[in-house]
Order: structure tokens, then C-alpha cells, then sequence
């Protein structure tokens, strides 16, 4: 892929090469590009989909892995101009795994810079429900038919008017099975109130979990 991928590169870059050629040269490069996708996240699926390995949970504030993710998608928001809006209770720990909850946010942040128009808005929310934490990121793009909402996290499955946006197809399936192995619940709404979609998800709350003083959200 790699080879693949770097001679369609140097072909779009010829100038003798008519623009049909060139346009061709562009179609398999995205493609490869797409497919080196692929193969990095399916490694990653497997090994959350392995319920051998344990995950080592402890305390963490929501703070930690959600900031952690919005500075890995710092660089996709720019090139869009889009501005992350962030309204998280974060006084009371959830029980997770820090890595693996940006993770989570990380996926549902991209996909969200994915589908956002220029200039945009992204909303990150959370709050207690009881003895849950529930998260939500909401963009402004094109929704999700409601017939597709419930396969949306299956593997390799993409909306199919948005086929050619350039996700593996597989983001949302890790993230589903990271939620689950946490003992929480991933679902997606198209429409919610005031914005397109909003991807949400809950994460029990750390064993007597409370206010922790001093520390405001």
C-alpha cells in the first residue's frame, strides 16, 4: 500500500499526465490512503474485542482523557476552523482507563471534524445520571438516516451518502467496544435538540464517587 500510494502521489504530480490520468492517479491514491486506514485500526479492534486481557480500571476525572483527545484532534479542527465547546462535570471521578477513554473521545471527536461544516461548532458534554457518567459529542453535519443508526458501529460500516469521507469504518466500532468493556452503553442520535448528531455514551461512576473539594468542572 505504501508503494502503492507514493507512485499515484508522483503521478498526480506530473505535469505531462492529461487531467483524466491525473484524476485517476488521485482516485487510487485516496483509495489506498483509505485501505492503510483500514489495516491500522483493525489491530487495535482486535485486541479491545479480546475479553482475555483485562483492563486495568481506576479513578479518573473526565477531564483527563477528554483534554488528552482534543489535542490529538487540535490539528483537523483548525484546518476546518471548527471550535470545540466543552460542558463536562468534572468534580467526580468515573471508573475507567484513562488511554482507552481518549480513545473513545478521540474517535467520536474525529468522526465529529469529519462531518462538521467550515467553521462549526463541536459540543462535548457530561453529566451524572444516577450512578453514570453521560457523555455526548455533537456536531452540525449532514445527520445519520435513522435507519442506519443502530449499525453506524458495526465494523467497516459507513453511512452510505458519506462513503467518501475518508473513515475506515472502523472508529466507531472500537470506541463501541471500549464503552462496553467499561460497562457502559454507546448509541447515536440524528436529530437531537439544536444540533445534526450526537454520539453518546455512559461510564459508571468510581465506587463512591463524589465531589471531589476543591476541584471545580
Amino acid at each position: 500500500l505504501t508503494a502503492i500510494s507514493g507512485y499515484a502521489e508522483t503521478l498526480m504530480g506530473l505535469e505531462e499526465l492529461d487531467p483524466a490520468h491525473r484524476s485517476f492517479a488521485g482516485i487510487i491514491h485516496k483509495h489506498s490512503q483509505a485501505l492503510g486506514r483500514v489495516i491500522a485500526d483493525l489491530p487495535a479492534l482486535a485486541r479491545i474485542e479480546d475479553t482475555r486481557e483485562k483492563i486495568p480500571l481506576a479513578p479518573v476525572l473526565p477531564a483527563q482523557p477528554l483534554h488528552e483527545a482534543m489535542r490529538l484532534c487540535a490539528d483537523q479542527a483548525e484546518k476546518k476552523n471548527l471550535r470545540f465547546t466543552v460542558d463536562v462535570e468534572d468534580d467526580i471521578a468515573i471508573k475507567g482507563n484513562a488511554a482507552l477513554l481518549a480513545q473513545v473521545f478521540r474517535n467520536l471527536l474525529e468522526n465529529a471534524c469529519r462531518y462538521s461544516p467550515e467553521g462549526g461548532e463541536i459540543a462535548v458534554t457530561g453529566t451524572v445520571k444516577g450512578k453514570e457518567m453521560l457523555f455526548s459529542v455533537k456536531d452540525r453535519g449532514p445527520g445519520i438516516p435513522r435507519e442506519e443508526l443502530t449499525r453506524i458501529f458495526e465494523r467497516l460500516y459507513q453511512v452510505k451518502k458519506q462513503r467518501n469521507s475518508g473513515s475506515s469504518g472502523i472508529g466507531l466500532a472500537i470506541a463501541k467496544h471500549i464503552v462496553e468493556r467499561h460497562g457502559g452503553t454507546i448509541w447515536a442520535e440524528s436529530p437531537c435538540q439544536d444540533f445534526a448528531t450526537a454520539m453518546l455514551f455512559t461510564i459508571p461512576l468510581a465506587e463512591n464517587a463524589a465531589p471531589i473539594p476543591g476541584v471545580t468542572s
